[in-house]
């Protein structure tokens, strides 16, 4: 049912000796060293970028609400986070 890849070096290599759930649906497939900035596009500045067009907004937002800095948390929401955040991602 589903595959996971574990690249060499984490935690989980020597202590996983069977990389499969007890049913059989889940199987793992240990890499070989050095791939793993070729699978994980994420480690190739995605998230740098992204949290700084986030951080960039949220000032922005913040200068343009001219809200007070010890009411900036206080009016902040999650739905604000995560709207911050779509944008962040779609630059």
């Amino acid at each position: 049912m589903g595959e996971h890849s574990f690249p060499d070096g984490g935690p989980w290599s020597p202590l996983w000796r069977h990389p499969w759930s007890d049913d059989g649906l889940i199987t793992g497939k240990f890499l070989p060293p050095n791939v793993t900035a070729a699978i994980q596009p994420m480690d190739q500045g995605v998230i740098s970028t992204t949290k700084r067009h986030y951080r960039s907004e949220l000032l922005k937002n913040f200068i343009h609400e001219v809200i007070t800095l010890p009411n900036v948390w206080e009016q902040y929401s999650l739905l604000d986070a995560v709207y911050g955040i779509s944008v962040a991602w779609t630059k």
